[in-house]
């Protein structure tokens, strides 16, 4: 953490408060980064497969700020309902390795519902629906067998709780209505005083608002991965309490509160 960056978010008259918390947002992900460079993953399940849920996490929360950057921050919201899910998945494979299979059946219903519409539907030529009928038969011989197992569709409600994540319950159902085309998402991206708006800045109440989930996620899926894989011993240490420093600075910046913020939360000592 430099001191220029460290300036900038304790002075409040250089910056607004949205580019502080954008500021402390990409140093916290140059930290992930860092703990990413000198990670040892493990080569067995469930670890393996949660250290690739993590950096997919790390991805996606690198995407969102790119957006936010731009001033896209109500796009970056899709990418951080993607990191609840996958701290979902890595939560709940902490909880029971078999989850993968779990994971496996939603990933084949989804793709049985599709590739059944496509067959069944009338409007769609027959050479069409040929081409998919053998991808079809190898997703329903996978999904009956594990149908088999008595493994049943799991809604992702009940799954917050289970996985000891239920603050993230409610900010999910925030970020749902940006992924799915909710009118009054469109209505506040484009419409103008005078008509429709072609990259408008998303207000900084809704920027600060997503990268605070996106945060929390950060915060939740780090802290478990000292457990996972191997790094040296010196490193959680050092970097966690700068995790937290500069997201503490950040929130101060666009007048929050810390203790607010950290209330509730497991991975806090």
């Amino acid at each position: 953490m430099t001191n220029g960056k460290n300036d900038l978010m304790t002075d409040n008259t250089k910056v607004s408060g949205e580019d502080a918390f954008l500021a402390a947002s990409e140093i916290i992900s140059s930290h992930v980064e860092e703990i990413i460079s000198h990670m040892r993953p493990p080569l067995g399940s469930p670890g393996r497969l949660q250290t690739g849920l993590f950096l997919t996490i790390a991805e996606q929360f690198e995407a969102a700020l790119l957006l936010a950057h731009s001033g896209a921050a109500s796009h970056s919201a899709v990418h951080v309902r993607s990191m609840i899910e996958a701290l979902l998945a890595f939560k709940l494979l902490e909880k029971d390795a078999d989850y993968v299979e779990q994971m496996k059946f939603n990933q084949l219903k989804g793709q049985k519902k599709i590739l059944e519409g496509i067959i069944n539907d009338t409007d769609i030529p027959e050479d069409t629906k040929s081409q998919i009928r053998p991808a079809f038969k190898d997703c329903l011989d996978d999904y009956q067998t594990l149908y088999s197992k008595g493994i049943r569709t799991r809604q992702i409600a009940d799954n917050f709780g289970h996985a000891g994540l239920a603050h993230l319950a409610a900010p999910y159902s925030f970020l749902c209505s940006f992924s799915h085309n909710d009118i009054a998402i469109i209505a506040a991206r484009h419409e103008g005083d005078t008509g429709l708006i072609y990259k408008a800045r998303s207000p900084s109440d809704m920027a600060i608002s997503i990268l605070s989930i996106a945060l929390m996620v950060i915060g939740e899926v780090v802290a478990s991965m000292e457990k996972i894989a191997k790094f040296p011993e010196d490193l959680f240490p050092r970097v966690i309490p700068e995790i937290m420093e500069t997201w503490r600075l950040g929130i101060n910046a666009c007048g929050g509160s810390w203790d607010e913020v950290m209330a509730g939360f497991p991975y806090v000592a």
